[in-house]
């Protein structure tokens, strides 16, 4: 039966969209650019069943065209959107000469200026043979078919129809790019706008013909040979990861009959199949990629290779390698030597393990190999003054980046194959010596100790490896009556509880940061030691404050330190009790520990060196008791568990305290605080460390900010702040205050002012800072940089400020 298929309309590539000149008539509008207009249409003429294609700005909104006579159509396809716009639609059988109306959904009608002409419809009957490849002729039959110019195919592939062609009758060669689906009749007939007749029924476009892969030799520049029939239908081919376009790249080509595709095997191609796929998108697999490798490695010098030797690679395939890298070194300069060899110099970083060879496409083979490494065989001498040289003797000791001497590193003044001479420090202490070389891994170490004398006013024989922040240690040694202060890092110890000539017992100020030190001590003469033995310091220790005041001892009421047993509700067997008192010199003096029901309380633990007595602190046969010159000191004691449990079991009511657990009384000693001391891990962040001195006036502000400075440091509702500070005036002198970045008090003193002096924080001088809590008020305010960009002002009066931190809760 005889068809007269569906009729549409494309743009030509060519066409200047608002500039058409080959339309009968013009369409163009200077206005059409603003708003919904139309600019132009065609075909025009048109045929009765095709497709009006419209050009102008905002179409979309079209909802209705109304041909002559009133015919309506609202099944409109909007093709493109916005400025420029497109939309087509069918135009009716019935359809008269006359001017188009378009009409939007706002209501506005757009009229066509020119008429709309019909011309004589192309018929597409059939088209025979249905099923073909490339090449083959196709036939096509039908009414007109003089008028039809090209043929479409279903991927918009045109091919001009050959010449001959009769009213009933046209033919066309098949592209070797078609595809499977309708095609498409296209004729001009004399307009720029061609006239579209779609078939209904598609064409199926036979596939290619791909049977093997040959790959003689599959390295990178070398040529694999895919076999089959119609291969240039093939679109593209992926060799190995690398996607070629068959009949455009330069690294593919073909034979005459195009059986054959001969493909440059890229560098970059991995292991894996060679898919070709068709303009159709079908894909086949001609065979699996492969690609050569080194083999046959091996590596000379054998052996242990010394840093600085060439070492030479031989083997198969070497060529292929773009990359060398050598364990501990990373890559390496090569050379690719005529003979097939490769060579380079074996790095100083170089350890034992392999060396690995990659190529071009990432794939990569290794060949392993051991290093020359220093050998220590002697060390002299074997005792030397801190300062003075040692002599390390063995082999390869040309290699050696690092010499220690019980991990302190010491310089190297002299180095050869043989024979290192290094140079001791004050920070060095008794041990062996340990060479390490460049590289980092490899070391050997002394069969002799080298003891370390020190050539210094004040000896430290004997003190802790370790000992927490905030808890109490001891030293010993000579000369410590030449010691002024001490010092880890920065931070001074204040607090001792002995301070002779060979011993020396004090509390680690809480604010020394974990980590490891050297102490430093300052002596009268104003010299400073640095101590070359290092100590540890842990986390600090939390100490909290149970009592405090100035009572004298008495056995009287009046006389007597009564702390209540719910202060020590919590707290865990370990913890220390610490007492800070005075003597009254030259009598006797005693401190009896009691529970609240008056029984005594047997301090009888003395594992981490705290003191141990039973009830009585200081015997009362003792007259004169601080012959070390000390009238201020603290005694620390063990709080086990029995005593943490009678604490609370043997309270009871003492003066105007209920419920006291501990009660201390006596003659001759005047206790000012009581402390129950106790590890925690305390993790100090420091906001902000140097030295702004406060010039005696006021007259230097510290200013910090609020993101960049709190948030960004995680700061926390409920922690503690931390202001470190020093002053040259006498306690009494100093003073503080705090502002927000408004100048307005952050009052956050302990008596509820913006202002710290010696009255408010009686122990700063000697804790070394004032702390205050961030509160959800002061939280706001340390968050929230204000008219001046600061968040926190600290001003000081005789003050230095040197560090600013703070603790979560």
């Amino acid at each position: 039966m005889k068809k007269i298929f569906r009729i549409s309309a494309i743009v030509v590539a060519a066409l200047t969209l608002f500039g058409a000149t080959g339309c009968k008539h013009s369409e163009l509008d200077t206005d059409q650019y603003a708003g919904t207009s139309l600019a132009d249409y065609g075909p025009n003429p048109v045929m009765r069943g095709g497709t009006l294609t419209f050009y102008g700005s905002g179409l979309e909104s079209v909802t209705e065209v109304i041909f002559p006579d009133g015919i309506s159509v609202t099944s409109i396809e909007v093709v493109k959107s916005g400025n420029p716009s497109e939309i087509r639609v069918a135009v009716p059988q019935g359809a008269a000469v006359g001017k188009v109306q378009l009409v939007t959904s706002g209501g506005t009608t757009l009229t066509t200026k020119s008429n709309l002409e019909y011309s004589e419809p192309i018929v597409l009957e059939s088209f025979s043979p249905t099923s073909v490849i490339r090449g083959d002729v196709l036939t096509i039959s039908g009414d007109y078919m003089n008028l039809v110019e090209y043929v479409e195919f279903a991927n918009g592939e045109r091919v001009a129809v050959e010449s001959g062609a009769t009213r009933t009758e046209c033919q066309v060669v098949i592209p070797y790019n078609a595809v499977t689906g309708t095609i498409i009749l296209v004729s001009y007939n004399g307009g720029s706008i061609a006239n579209l007749i779609y078939s209904t029924d598609e064409l199926s476009v036979e596939d290619p013909t791909v049977k093997s892969l040959v790959v003689e030799t599959a390295q990178p520049g070398e040529t694999a040979v895919i076999k089959g029939a119609y291969l240039d239908m093939i679109e593209t081919v992926n060799f190995g990861g690398v996607t070629f376009t068959a009949m455009e790249d330069d690294e593919v080509s073909f034979n005459e009959d195009y059986t054959e595709m001969y493909i440059v095997i890229p560098s970059e191609a991995v292991a894996g199949d060679v898919v070709c796929t068709s303009y159709d998108g079908d894909e086949f697999t001609a065979g699996e990629y492969t690609p050569d490798v080194p083999t046959n490695i091996s590596v000379a010098p054998e052996g242990d290779i010394k840093a600085g030797e060439t070492v030479t690679i031989s083997g198969d395939d070497l060529q292929l390698v773009t990359g060398v890298s050598v364990e501990g070194a990373g890559d390496v300069d090569f050379t690719y030597n005529d003979d097939g060899t490769i060579t380079f110099t074996m790095p100083e970083k170089a350890s034992d393990g392999n060396v690995t060879f990659t190529m071009a496409n990432g794939d990569t083979v290794t060949a392993s190999y051991t290093v020359v490494k220093p050998v220590i065989t002697a060390v002299t001498p074997t005792e030397v003054v801190a300062g003075n040289t040692i002599t390390i003797t063995g082999t390869d000791l040309d290699l050696v980046g690092k010499v220690e001497l019980n991990g302190t590193e010491i310089e190297i003044t002299r180095q050869s194959e043989t024979e290192i001479v290094a140079t001791t420090t004050a920070l060095c202490s008794t041990g062996t010596v340990v060479v390490t070389a460049k590289n980092g891994t490899d070391t050997s170490e002394s069969s002799e100790t080298v003891t370390i004398t020190y050539d210094s006013a004040v000896i430290i024989d004997n003190m802790p490896a370790s000992v927490a922040a905030g808890s109490t240690m001891t030293m010993t040694g000579s000369g410590f009556n030449l010691i002024e202060a001490i010092y880890f890092g920065d931070v001074k110890v204040t607090s001792y509880s002995q301070r002779a000539d060979g011993t020396y017992t004090f509390v680690v100020p809480a604010e020394v940061t974990a980590g490891t030190y050297n102490i430093k001590m300052v002596l009268t003469t104003g010299e400073e030691i640095t101590w070359g033995v290092p100590i540890t310091v842990t986390a600090e220790m939390k100490v909290t404050t149970i009592w405090s005041g100035s009572t004298q001892l008495t056995w009287n009421d009046g006389g007597r330190v009564i702390i209540p047993a719910s202060k020590f509700e919590g707290v865990g067997a370990g913890a220390v009790l610490r007492v800070y008192y005075t003597q009254v010199d030259q009598q006797w003096d005693q401190a009896q520990f009691n529970y609240g029901d008056w029984s005594g309380i047997n301090f009888d633990d003395a594992s981490n060196g705290a003191t141990t007595f039973n009830q009585t602190l200081v015997p009362t046969d003792v007259y004169g008791w601080f012959t070390d010159g000390i009238l201020d000191r603290c005694t620390e004691m063990n709080l086990t568990q029995t005593i943490l449990d009678n604490i609370q079991a043997k309270k009871g009511d003492c003066e105007d305290v209920t419920n006291a657990g501990v009660i201390i009384q006596g003659s001759g000693l005047t206790f000012t605080k009581v402390e129950i001391v106790e590890q925690v891990a305390v993790n100090f962040v420091t906001i902000w460390e140097g030295t702004a001195d406060s010039n005696g006036d006021y007259g230097t502000n510290l200013e910090l900010g609020g993101e960049d400075d709190w948030v960004n440091n995680g700061l926390e509702e409920g922690a503690t702040v931390y202001v470190y500070f020093t002053t040259t005036a006498d306690a009494a002198d100093w003073s503080m205050q705090t502002f927000d970045g408004h100048w307005s008090g952050l009052t956050v003193a302990p008596d509820g002012t913006n202002h710290f002096d010696s009255t408010t924080n009686p122990t700063a001088i000697e804790d070394g800072y004032v702390t205050f809590t961030v509160t959800s008020s002061v939280y706001s305010a340390l968050t929230s940089k204000q008219y001046w960009g600061y968040a926190l002002i600290l001003q000081g009066y005789y003050t230095t400020f040197t560090k600013i931190a703070f603790v979560n809760p």
